[in-house]
């Protein structure tokens, strides 16, 4: 028996059937059409019930109609039916259709009376996973409750033996989870607990944006608390990740994707399912959901396909520690052992997070020891700052070692297998560098960095002079005024950031000059190194432009990489139809305002996650990123005369 129901407004006299394409449902002939039926108490809610569960097509195709007071009928409009499975059972199943005129393409249906679990012997804890979450975990809106969750108990049983138990509960979150905790797990250790929650459940897409933050807080506070609650029971934690909500905009997303990368830090295995299932704005992906709250059948699905079931059995814990020995670099709390040519782990005994980067001589020095090529954490080689890359001179990349934890790396392949993207800013002021510095994604200066460059025409000249007159003495003058020194030759050029306090300009410049140089001539070397020894660039522009100073640079760009392939990234609050044409360039009408960023932390870190976002929208992260050393290597700075 099914239970078929939808909501429909109707006026008086109207009624509510449905046709479709088996005989039960009339074989789309009006005249045997089901008639639903409705009451004062429910409306507009229609039911009707139907035994569907003889043989015949596996797949059931229907619509609903509304028989018209005046006679007319009205179809749900559209070429696609509804549809649902034709199921074996004689049990009741009910067939929630939203709706009217709202056709889903993947149907919602559940067991009238929830049918009992077969072959539930008793499993040893160590065999035992368990799943606290909420209405996500549980399948809600997926057929028969046939979620994630239950995909993957099918799957760890199939595989390896292990039961899976799901204590979700309708509409937890955080609290409803740390106060039943006791309850929800009882006195046994089982092997592993995932906690699937969602902020969608804490009231954040529904709150003033004022309280945003304080929710994310919270959200995010509580699943630390669970981890450490899971931790001292004895198990394994396991996060499902945060997912979509279709009324999330973008500052929802924004924030969505900061706590997601928060998550990935923690040292625990996450869930991580944001990518599969969004739209590129924390918006459910087109046909996934059945409502804003909920996936439908396939976003379950997909959910379940962004999971490693292997995770769930092995011993995988990023605090045992290996064998004290093969120590090949030690800072403090932070211990690097070399396990074999093909693996390494590094340790991080401290409550903060690690950083690790090619700036660090020593660290970076200790790994010319391992084979050069690129390896990754095997146990989240998705998560950022966990791709390692050893060049002939060391650390090649930067990677993030999570508080009180171990990370493995393992080789994966040769450095020139992958496609290495140099990011290269080109003023007009420091914004971007501010932004790549607080998602990590920040190296030694560029030439542009820390000055100010209102003129592109100006960019194109010095990037062909080869930056060679760009700290000449005799075209450089100090404004006592606005504490800055300006070039005679490039007026849109500028330096605020070269006069140290116990310096007077006024009197003597020569100091000044003389570091101008050095820091110049090093960040030119990087410039040149990059384009030369990177596989691909992107260049990055904030501020105001012309069409022509686009177009003229450009031109510039295109001679100075000489075939090498490049994009530019333009962050600026202008509309660009005039340049919409250029392929390569990427515009994006916003601000990067560096004086502001400077007086808003908040800010700061909203220009971060824009520009990550971008970024990632573009292919470019940490794990391809091209990181140009502080000290470019002499041999190749000598080349590259050549080559400029």
């Amino acid at each position: 028996m099914y239970r078929l129901q939808v909501c429909a407004h109707t006026q008086v006299g109207d009624r509510l059937a449905l046709i479709g394409s088996t005989p039960e449902l009339g074989e789309w002939n009006l005249a045997k059409s089901i008639a639903l039926y409705t009451d004062s108490r429910r409306y507009p809610l229609w039911w009707t019930e139907i035994n569907l569960h003889q043989p015949g097509d596996s797949k059931i195709e229907y619509k609903y109609v509304i028989w018209k007071g005046d006679g007319s009928i009205q179809w749900e409009s559209g070429e696609t039916n509804r549809w649902i499975p034709r199921e074996t059972s004689s049990e009741t199943i009910i067939v929630e259709d939203g709706w009217f005129n709202c056709i889903q393409p993947y149907p919602y249906g559940y067991w009238q009376y929830p049918q009992s679990k077969t072959n539930l012997t008793p499993i040893e804890p160590e065999k035992t996973i368990l799943v606290l979450g909420s209405s996500v975990a549980l399948g809600c809106s997926a057929w028969l409750l046939k979620g994630w969750a239950e995909h993957l108990g099918e799957t760890l049983q199939k595989r390896y033996g292990y039961r899976l138990i799901n204590r979700s509960i309708l509409g937890a979150n955080v609290n409803t989870i740390i106060e039943q905790f006791p309850q929800l797990v009882g006195n046994q250790a089982p092997k592993a607990i995932i906690v699937a929650l969602s902020l969608g459940n804490e009231g954040f897409a529904y709150c003033p944006p004022e309280e945003r933050e304080r929710i994310q807080q919270r959200f995010e506070t509580g699943l630390q608390q669970l981890i450490k609650m899971i931790r001292d029971r004895g198990s394994q934690p396991i996060l499902g990740g945060v997912y979509p909500h279709g009324d999330y905009n973008l500052d929802h997303y924004l924030r969505l994707e900061a706590t997601r990368q928060r998550m990935l830090t923690w040292g625990v295995p996450v869930f991580d399912w944001l990518g599969k299932i969004h739209d590129g704005m924390g918006k459910w992906g087109k046909g996934l959901s059945f409502d804003v709250a909920h996936p439908n059948t396939r976003g379950h699905e997909l959910m379940f396909e962004a999971i490693a079931p292997e995770i769930l059995v092995q011993n995988y814990s990023p605090n045992i520690l290996p064998p004290k020995k093969n120590l090949i670099f030690k800072d403090g709390p932070l211990e690097i052992y070399r396990e074999h040519q093909g693996l390494l782990s590094i340790i991080n005994y401290s409550p903060y997070e690690y950083n690790v980067h090619p700036m660090w001589t020593e660290a970076s020095q200790a790994l010319q020891r391992l084979t050069t090529g690129i390896y990754e954490d095997p146990y989240n080689r998705d998560l950022p700052f966990r791709t390692l890359m050893i060049g002939t001179k060391g650390l090649e990349s930067r990677v993030k070692i999570p508080p009180q934890s171990l990370v493995y790396f393992q080789y994966q392949c040769p450095l020139k297998s992958r496609q290495r993207i140099a990011i290269i800013p080109l003023g007009d002021r420091c914004a971007v560098r501010m932004a790549l510095y607080k998602i990590g994604l920040d190296g030694p200066a560029f030439p542009f960095d820390l000055t100010r460059t209102t003129d592109l025409g100006d960019i194109a000249e010095i990037i062909a002079n080869n930056f060679e007159d760009m700290w000449n003495p005799n075209l450089l003058f100090y404004n006592a005024a606005e504490k800055r020194i300006y070039h005679r030759r490039w007026w849109g050029l500028s330096f605020a950031h070269e006069v140290e306090e116990h310096e007077n300009p006024l009197v003597d410049m020569s100091p000044i000059f003389a570091r101008m140089k050095k820091r110049y001539q090093s960040r030119a070397a990087r410039f040149q190194y990059a384009i030369a020894k990177s596989d691909q660039l992107l260049f990055v522009r904030t501020g105001g432009y012309t069409a022509q100073g686009i177009q003229t640079l450009w031109k510039q760009l295109e001679k100075t990489c000489q075939g090498k392939p490049f994009r530019l990234l333009l962050l600026s609050p202008q509309e660009s139809p005039e340049i919409s044409t250029i392929p390569g360039l990427y515009h994006y009408a916003i601000e990067f305002n560096p004086d502001r960023m400077y007086a808003d932390l908040g800010h700061w870190l909203y220009c971060a996650e824009v520009l990550r976002t971008i970024l990632a929208s573009l292919g470019v992260d940490s794990k391809n990123l091209f990181w140009c050393p502080p000290q470019v290597p002499q041999l190749a700075t000598a080349a590259l005369g050549e080559h400029s």
